[in-house]
């Protein structure tokens, strides 16, 4: 998925989405092969949507999520 696409996304979809790649990026690291850097990317530009979208804090996200 392209950056204009993932702006364009509903509030709905850019959650569906975000669901998607996170799901998709588990199985990639369950994999021989590993996480892909197209899903890495994609998944830090659904957050930065996210994060722009809902005024969220994306530091305090990526610090929460550094502790789990």
């Amino acid at each position: 998925m392209k950056l204009a696409e993932i702006k364009s996304l509903s509030n709905e979809k850019l959650i569906t989405q975000f669901y998607y790649c996170t799901v998709r990026g588990v199985h990639e690291t369950n994999s021989v092969r590993g996480l892909t850097q197209k899903t890495s990317r994609e998944e830090e530009w659904i957050l930065e949507e996210m994060c722009k979208r809902f005024n969220l804090n994306k530091e305090i996200i990526e610090k929460e999520l550094s502790k789990v």
